[in-house]
């Protein structure tokens, strides 16, 4: 055999056994990175989004209104009868119903941590390129105009002080 044809099968086998398979493990990293891109910015998952946020939302607010209407059922419970002639029941109900405010502030704070968590892991301008379905429910002026960037926790306040 020639130098020339040696050379030629050893550049053969470095572009079939080295070069080739380096091509393509790069395409395919390159189009997991498309993948995952078109993905996140696809308009029905950013809608679904929205929509989870919207939901969130709703359940942060229910929960603030369930505890204020909690604290004023607790206040009237305490003002209805003198303290000191409450029976084991009525103690027992009104205990329950402080450990009922309690509870729906722990459940309201992790709606909280959970929508904080998520929106800030969402950047909400991708909202703002391309545009939604045709017919869908919500625009792109909703997701940024009705969704607050975040929620501050719900403390123990003056509110429950007095109970």
């Amino acid at each position: 055999m020639q130098l020339g044809n040696k050379t030629l099968i050893i550049g053969i086998f470095i572009a079939l056994f080295i070069v080739l398979p380096a091509i393509f493990y790069i395409n395919s990293y390159v189009n997991k990175g498309v993948e995952v891109v078109t993905k996140e910015i696809d308009p029905a998952v950013i809608q679904q989004k929205y929509v989870w946020f919207q939901d969130q939302k709703a359940a942060i607010d229910n929960a603030d209104a369930n505890i204020q209407n909690q604290i004023v059922s607790a206040k009237l419970k305490k003002s209805d009868q003198n303290r000191s002639s409450w029976d084991r029941t009525d103690k027992e109900m009104y205990s329950r119903s402080i450990d009922d405010i309690v509870g729906i502030i722990a459940l309201r704070n992790g709606l909280v941590r959970d929508y904080n968590g998520a929106m800030s892991k969402w950047n909400m301008e991708c909202a703002n390129k391309g545009s939604w379905p045709a017919g869908s429910k919500y625009s792109q002026e909703d997701c940024i105009q009705n969704l607050p960037n975040s929620y501050p926790e719900y403390s123990y306040g003056d509110e429950m002080k007095g109970l």
